[in-house]
């Protein structure tokens, strides 16, 4: 076959019946191609270029991105992110995105995408990419059930979770860093915690029995977090990492992103530490307060009085009765003194637990109510700030924490 010896002569070894029928030139069914196209197309189809791609879809809520960065940690050469999705019963299934993500976090969501494995430069496993190919947008919501039911607490996780995606339930520490920024793998200073609109700092939740977990919200351009927190993005304006622990320390959450680092430290004794990249976090509910923030501020004020409904009018006699015996006169006794009028009662203590935003408003204002009795916040210290306001802060908060808003106050 002449056909066959011009593939040979071209390098293109054992063409198939299959392959000529598909390839060959054929002006009578629309093939109007040269023999040296036919050649070519045989050799790249033998290599997969052209044939159709075979998409896997996950079905599930989209919870977030993170940014993919090269070594050198430059944000403008961001071009990839990658994101957790929940299939609810079945698990997480991270996939990756080029450029911006077209769908919705946190809407139901088929993603169809291509897989294609690559060994580890490490030589401990491989890389799995989900390229996304399709997405195709519902309408049901992610709700906070949804979410707990798949979660895991702090002490749950072990080390066959490294390198996968999961939701964390935990609550946030006092411990709060900034993430690092590096130049030819150096570091040469902070990332500032408000960049591109996004959060990027580093907190702790508060530690197991087993673990300790460090957050990371890392830099990004491309990709955008969940952040259903309230105050988080609030917080981050304007503030020092100080204030921003202020604000957020105390809040249950759950957390979403990768289990990027882990060391046991069992073996020393101690705990292991436990380090995932966020791609999200929401705000969990804590249990129904027994007062309120006016409660704590304020007495309640008194019922109105009511008098009560009249009786029945007495009938006056048809007969006088007769009159009764004189009785003996008395000294007249002094005049009574006049009723003392009760003193108001004190505010009543708040009882329950109070929220980190109710807490915040509190110390404000208190220090601001020092403030106005002792001629200004330059006189403040945490010592008569505190006396002035101990029926109302309950919980007793730290010197630290009183000591900022001083601070504030003085700005």
């Amino acid at each position: 076959m002449e056909f066959k010896a011009l593939a040979e002569k071209s390098g293109i070894k054992d063409v198939t019946e299959a392959e000529f029928k598909a390839h060959a030139p054929d002006p009578t069914t629309g093939k109007n191609w040269s023999t040296m196209v036919a050649l070519r197309r045989i050799k790249n189809g033998r290599k997969g270029v052209g044939a159709p791609k075979e998409l896997k879809s996950v079905i599930g809520f989209p919870l977030g991105g993170r940014e993919f960065l090269p070594n050198d940690n430059d944000i403008d050469k961001s071009w990839k992110q990658f994101i957790p999705v929940l299939a609810p019963g079945i698990g997480i299934t991270e996939v990756d995105v080029k450029g911006e993500f077209k769908g919705s976090h946190g809407v139901r969501t088929e993603l169809r995408y291509e897989e294609s494995r690559n060994p580890r430069k490490d030589g401990e496993g491989e890389y799995i990419n989900r390229t996304v190919q399709e997405i195709i947008i519902g309408n049901e919501r992610l709700t906070l059930d949804c979410l707990k039911a798949n979660s895991l607490e702090v002490d749950e996780v072990e080390v066959a979770d490294l390198r996968s995606p999961v939701l964390i339930i935990g609550r946030i520490s006092e411990k709060f860093y900034t993430e690092r920024l590096f130049e030819n793998r150096q570091p040469v200073g902070d990332w500032d915690i408000n960049t591109n609109g996004q959060p990027v700092l580093q907190f702790n939740l508060v530690a197991g029995e087993k673990n300790i977990f460090k957050v990371r919200f890392t830099p990004r351009k491309i990709s955008k977090p969940i952040i259903e927190l309230e105050g988080f993005r609030e917080s981050i304006v304007g503030s020092s990492l100080e204030e921003v622990a202020q604000s957020l320390a105390g809040v249950q959450v759950i957390v979403a992103g990768v289990i990027s680092k882990w060391e046991d430290g069992r073996a020393q004794g101690g705990k292991n530490f436990v380090q995932i990249m966020a791609t999200g976090i929401w705000e969990l509910p804590d249990a129904p307060q027994q007062a309120t923030i006016e409660a704590a501020i304020a007495p309640k004020p008194p019922e109105p009085y009511t008098p009560p409904a009249p009786g029945p009018t007495a009938v006056p006699p048809l007969i006088p009765a007769p009159a009764p015996a004189p009785a003996p006169v008395a000294p007249t006794p002094a005049p009574a003194a006049p009723p003392t009028a009760p003193a108001p009662k004190a505010a009543p203590k708040a009882t329950g637990s109070l929220s980190v935003t109710e807490k915040t408003k509190l110390i404000k204002e208190g220090v601001k109510k020092a403030a106005e009795a002792l001629g200004g916040p330059k006189n403040l210290t945490v010592e008569n700030v505190n006396e002035i306001n101990k029926d109302i802060w309950t919980w007793g908060p730290s010197r630290q924490t009183i000591q900022l808003a001083i601070d504030k106050a003085n700005k």
